[in-house]
């Protein structure tokens, strides 16, 4: 009796393990003016290309950047959808215009 409830416990601790949501990331809206692309922000290390691999087809890359390795671009829901899931994304945001202002 004692190995079985033993074995039900390591079931139910594997079951729960592989039952963890995923992240899901939100994409973080800008106030003002659109351009109607998204700035994805990937962590250090992660190759772009190996994240694009898994987006589709239907996407549009307008910008890419070292300094902070992430892109902007065109994304379709499929893209986004596979982006919101993927657990190399830092953040997704959306790209917004943005005027500087002088005063005198």
């Amino acid at each position: 009796m004692h190995s079985l409830s033993l074995s039900s416990i390591l079931a139910a601790t594997i079951v729960s393990a592989f039952a963890l949501p995923t992240t899901v990331h939100t994409v973080h809206t800008f106030a003002g003016e659109k351009t109607g692309r998204l700035i994805v922000k990937l962590k250090p290390g992660v190759a772009r290309t190996n994240v694009l691999a898994h987006v589709g087809d239907n996407v549009t890359i307008t910008h890419e950047w070292d300094l902070i390795n992430g892109f902007a671009g065109h994304l379709d829901d499929e893209a986004l959808n596979a982006l919101q899931a993927n657990p190399d994304v830092l953040s997704i945001t959306e790209d917004g215009i943005v005027y500087a202002q002088v005063t005198q």
